[in-house]
């Protein structure tokens, strides 16, 4: 995602949090869940500094639900759009 240059549908988008969502179904602890939600929320602060915008998160609690996955798919979507702009 991060060498496409080309702009990346939302088909696309939506696939990669399916992925998520049927790997964190068949063998996702819920501990390593949240550690992925916090790479993620690594990936949009880092990508945020960047462009000079500052991101913060409020802890992402102790259950990982596909609803805080979709919002930071989309958080890091918009990130990305950002880097590309700059």
């Amino acid at each position: 995602l991060l060498i496409d240059d080309q702009k990346i549908d939302d088909d696309k988008w939506n696939k990669i949090v399916d992925t998520f969502n049927f790997i964190w179904q068949k063998a996702g602890s819920e501990a390593k869940k949240i550690a992925e939600l916090e790479h993620l929320q690594f990936l949009i602060h880092a990508l945020n500094k960047v462009v000079g915008n500052t991101t913060s998160f409020s802890p992402i609690g102790t259950i990982a639900s596909n609803d805080k996955l979709s919002v930071y798919i989309e958080e890091l979507r918009a990130a990305l759009h950002m880097v590309r702009g700059k």
